[in-house]
């Protein structure tokens, strides 16, 4: 997100008329929640379609402050807090290669209930970028804001999990360490707040993730 973090901290976006203060923010994490169904088509090979989400928000305090006719007294002074929300949806196709159901697993009887595999997913993402300013003192919040952009999403990831049971329908649980690559088209701008100069920005949600998974099949 370098781009758009050089975006938000740059004082003619913020309006250095009206700033006191001003502290650098980033927008550097956040949070994926993803679903996929796949088929099995060979032995240690499934195929299939995601769906996911992905969520992030950077928020700054600013204190505009009112001066009185040209003499500058202050007049007034308003405490803000400006909030920056991106999110995308993304959807597409995933592969995956099941290390567990391959030849060589069988051999190690304490790799039993231990399954792992590589994934693969390509797919494309929708994404949105809104703009909040709210006050305590007047209780409100001022939509300021929306961008969109889309782009190309390509990930993979490594997974490791116990297999909980293999009745029927098998259920695991595990951790997935991975790698996204999703950079976004410039941001288009409907309303509110535009960048200084229409200077072109893209969003970069490129970068390593790491979290729980659950799977369910038979």
């Amino acid at each position: 997100m370098n781009e758009f973090n050089e975006r938000i901290n740059n004082p003619a976006f913020i309006d250095t008329s009206l700033y006191d203060e001003l502290s650098r923010i980033s927008l550097s994490e956040g949070f994926n929640f993803g679903m996929s169904i796949s088929y099995r088509p060979f032995k240690f090979i499934s195929l299939g379609v995601y769906g996911g989400y992905q969520y992030g928000s950077v928020k700054r305090d600013l204190r505009f402050v009112f001066y009185q006719g040209g003499n500058g007294i202050p007049n007034d002074t308003l405490f803000l807090e400006r909030r920056y929300e991106a999110q995308s949806y993304n959807a597409g196709l995933n592969a995956k290669l099941i290390f567990n159901q391959m030849n060589f697993w069988s051999k190690y009887s304490l790799l039993k209930k231990i399954e792992s595999g590589l994934n693969i997913q390509v797919g494309y993402g929708w994404t949105s970028l809104m703009t909040y300013d709210s006050s305590e003192e007047y209780g409100n919040e001022d939509f300021k804001g929306y961008y969109y952009a889309q782009g190309v999403q390509l990930t993979s990831s490594f997974k490791i999990g116990y297999i909980l049971t293999k009745n029927n329908y098998f259920s695991s649980i595990g951790l997935s360490l991975g790698y996204q690559y999703y950079v976004t088209s410039d941001l288009q701008a409907e309303g509110g707040l535009f960048f200084p100069n229409n200077e072109k920005t893209k969003l970069d949600f490129s970068g390593f993730n790491i979290g729980l998974y659950l799977s369910i099949g038979r």
